[in-house]
């Protein structure tokens, strides 16, 4: 069987993948075939990297190379990249008889790669959490790359979906801006929309157009509608570009100048005291007649302190 394998080999009609198994010529960049090929020659092999993250949650992946934990030495074939290295069972995944790595190691793994970016996807498709990723991080203590992985980390903690809202969110942590939460959800007419980055209490919303979101005609409509409505709920939505985010200076002084637009819209829609004064709301009580009189809360706020309101306005000197 292995000389007449050989023969068909050496005429072109095979091609061999892996020492022993063979495919056609025509499928032989099959990633499919190629991870399999792994499985039935080492079937102790564990895939890691792209592979991994390609047939685990990441199914648009561009693959090259098949990468491949072993916990012995294997020579390196021909589109293969065989590493020793021991992967616990825990952090382990078969699929089809193939062995991945489980997604949060798969994360790790590709982080001095492609950065931020691949726990922003693994996290907006909800493969892994962030407890998940942390606790691999823990496992693999020793790893080279440790401490940029536990950057990456630290700057996920509000869940960015993007390496745009993860900019975001390290540049509003640094300029200490206050009150916005990630991915904020919120309900108009019926319809919930998310948000990037959300002042629930300003109603400010900001949105990180990444072309690969927002760059179709659909997309495009779908987003004006959304502010359409948005807007008519009293929010105000400032949308910013890949562009727009090269500059973290004019980002901050631009979200920060739209907060004090909030806020100065807010205090003029506050009712004013008979004197002109700022009424707090919660200084405001309501008689049973529908009339709205001054809380005893606010009397020390609008008068002197020698005013008795008991004292009728005849008797009062001054």
């Amino acid at each position: 069987m292995r000389r007449s394998l050989d023969g068909y080999r050496d005429r072109g009609l095979l091609t061999a993948l892996l020492p022993g198994v063979y495919c056609r010529p025509q499928d032989a960049q099959d990633l499919g075939l190629r991870v399999r090929a792994v499985a039935l020659h080492h079937p102790d092999a564990v895939i890691t990297g792209r592979a991994a993250a390609r047939f685990t949650f990441w199914p648009e992946l561009e693959v090259k190379t098949v990468e491949v934990a072993r916990q012995w030495h294997t020579a390196t074939a021909v589109g293969f990249i065989f590493r020793r290295r021991r992967i616990p069972p825990e952090w382990r995944l078969t699929s089809g008889g193939v062995t991945f790595t489980h997604p949060a190691v798969t994360v790790l793994d590709l982080c001095a790669e492609l950065g931020g970016a691949v726990i922003d996807e693994a996290l907006r498709r909800r493969s892994v959490s962030l407890a998940q990723l942390w606790s691999a991080l823990t496992c693999f203590t020793r790893r080279r790359g440790n401490r940029l992985r536990r950057i990456l980390l630290r700057e996920s903690r509000d869940l960015p979906w993007s390496e745009m809202e993860r900019e975001g969110h390290v540049w509003l942590r640094r300029a200490r801006v206050k009150g916005w939460k990630a991915n904020l959800k919120v309900v108009v007419e019926g319809e919930a929309f998310l948000l990037d980055i959300g002042f629930k209490n300003d109603k400010v919303g900001l949105e990180l157009d990444g072309f690969a979101f927002h760059g179709s005609r659909l997309s495009f409509a779908r987003d004006r509608r959304r502010d359409t409505l948005l807007t008519a709920a009293g929010w105000r939505i400032y949308r910013f570009t890949a562009d727009d985010m090269a500059d973290p200076v004019d980002f901050v002084r631009r979200v920060r100048n739209g907060l004090a637009e909030a806020k100065g819209r807010r205090r003029q829609r506050q009712p004013t005291t008979p004197h002109g004064l700022r009424r707090p709301e919660s200084s405001v009580d309501e008689k049973p007649g529908g009339e709205r009189q001054l809380g005893r809360r606010a009397i020390p706020k609008l008068f002197p302190q020698r005013y008795d309101p008991r004292v009728p306005l005849a008797e009062r000197g001054g």
